[in-house]
């Protein structure tokens, strides 16, 4: 502690090897100051540092930004611009309740080749006023192992790498894990939405693993891009993303579904909840979980709707009931180009769901399943265009009063089993043709419009 508060600007503190007990925060308030070395800091906080459910710490919204209540928990509290932590080991072996690796406050941060182990939380970032948003952080190839979470569920409280109110981040080459006998809360959670929106969010080429709620998630955030991560999680949602100019694409994504703090058990790869001009491509989607990819309104109070959405070259694969679900007027959605298998136990599983979206095209994609290949619902202005459906227990189905679709140029292999096409009778504004592969002329589809049973 005194070695950190004699430093001048620009100073560096060498921690040589060996182990060290820390028994209250230490804060560095010298812009420039580098921590580097191969020591082992250890939290070792008295009971005060304790905290319960009812007492998670949050930012407060306060001018000096020096004395935020989340200080008392944490072993590092960086207050100064231009910091870079380089090499450390820093543990909770203790399994002190609430404790927190480090506290950053301050713009031009860099954290790299670390070690964090055991903490309730890892790394907080950022302000929570416009009036000192915090730029230009980099979290890199740093190890945040078996992050805790709290005893009894950790809903506000229990990320690996948490920011607030942060313009130019990136976190990238991160080894992350969630301890196997607890359920904390976020891998990676940028911007959750009670406080100014981030912006230039870069989260690249991270490994989670574990029993993380939500792996990955960015609460309204504007132009942030995702990619190349591997989630190997038992969790809500691999990648939860809302905001405006959102990228996921090239990552490897492997979820299995849980029933704890899961409402229905409805765990989704890859869920856009709100957001407007987005796109979802090239990710290997495995696992068992209720959604694959899940685009809907958001659900925050007045949450958007969601529109201007491609979800591109995909392969999802895997126990999903549905492939893709588009929900209630989500809308101006491109899907094409993915390769779906969902050998769901269900037999009215879908690769492909809409319900009461609109304006959406579904384009040149692969089908298997062990249900339905697509049905929309209650749709508007629904293109469907050479699409190849093979192994499954039905084509195409339309209902629930959907109107305006064009039905043009797909393929029904030999192994579409109990009805190829086909709609309810209050469909209105449906058009077929050069449709291959029916059972039946397509001339003579009007006439035999319920041969295929409705999923609902």
């Amino acid at each position: 502690m005194s070695a950190l508060a004699s430093l001048p600007e620009n100073g560096v503190l060498h921690v040589p090897p060996g182990t060290y007990a820390i028994t209250s925060p230490l804060y560095v308030n010298a812009r420039g100051t580098r921590v580097k070395g191969e020591g082992h800091l250890i939290y070792a906080f008295p009971a005060h540092g304790h905290i319960r459910q009812g007492e998670v710490p949050q930012p407060h919204k306060n001018e000096s930004h020096r004395n935020d209540n989340t200080a008392p928990w944490s072993l590092f509290v960086v207050n100064a611009e231009d910091v870079t932590f380089d090499g450390l080991t820093m543990s909770s072996p203790y399994f002190v309740e609430g404790s927190q690796c480090m506290l950053v406050m301050a713009s031009g941060f860099v954290m790299k080749g670390c070690s964090v182990r055991d903490f309730s939380q890892g790394v907080m970032l950022g302000g929570s006023s416009e009036a000192h948003q915090t730029t230009n952080i980099k979290i890199l190839g740093n190890d945040f192992l078996r992050i805790r979470g709290l005893t009894n569920g950790s809903l506000c409280y229990g990320d690996a790498i948490l920011s607030f109110s942060i313009r130019n981040l990136q976190i990238c080459h991160n080894n992350i894990s969630a301890a196997p006998d607890r359920m904390p809360r976020n891998g990676i959670n940028c911007g959750p939405e009670c406080v100014p929106l981030q912006t230039d969010i870069i989260i690249s080429n991270n490994q989670l693993s574990g029993p993380w709620d939500y792996p990955i998630t960015t609460e309204g955030c504007a132009r942030s891009v995702i990619t190349g991560n591997v989630i190997r999680c038992e969790c809500i949602t691999g990648i939860i993303e809302r905001g405006e100019d959102v990228t996921v694409t090239g990552n490897s994504i492997h979820v299995l579904s849980r029933g704890t703090r899961n409402q229905n058990n409805a765990t989704s790869a890859i869920s856009f909840f709100g957001v407007k001009h987005g796109v979802i491509s090239s990710n290997i989607i495995s696992g068992v979980g209720q959604y694959g990819i899940i685009l809907s309104r958001s659900y925050a109070e007045h949450g958007a709707w969601g529109d201007h959405v491609t979800v591109q070259g995909n392969s999802v694969k895997g126990e999903f009931f549905y492939g893709v679900y588009l929900g209630e007027a989500v809308a101006k959605v491109n899907i094409s180009g993915n390769d779906f298998k969902i050998m769901h136990s269900n037999q009215d599983s879908m690769c492909i769901h809409g319900w009461k979206a609109r304006d959406i095209a579904i384009l040149s994609n692969t089908m298997d399943s062990t249900g339905h290949a697509l049905v929309m619902s209650g749709c508007e202005d629904i293109k469907i265009d050479s699409n190849c459906m093979y192994d499954c227990r039905t084509g195409i189905y339309v209902n629930h009063g959907s109107k305006g679709l064009h039905i043009v140029g797909n393929q029904f292999g030999h192994n579409v089993g109990g009805g190829k096409l086909g709609w309810s009778e209050d469909v209105q504004r449906l058009v077929h043709k050069g449709n291959m592969g029916l059972d039946i002329p397509e001339a003579a589809i009007l006439t035999t419009q319920a041969h295929i049973p409705a999923p609902f």
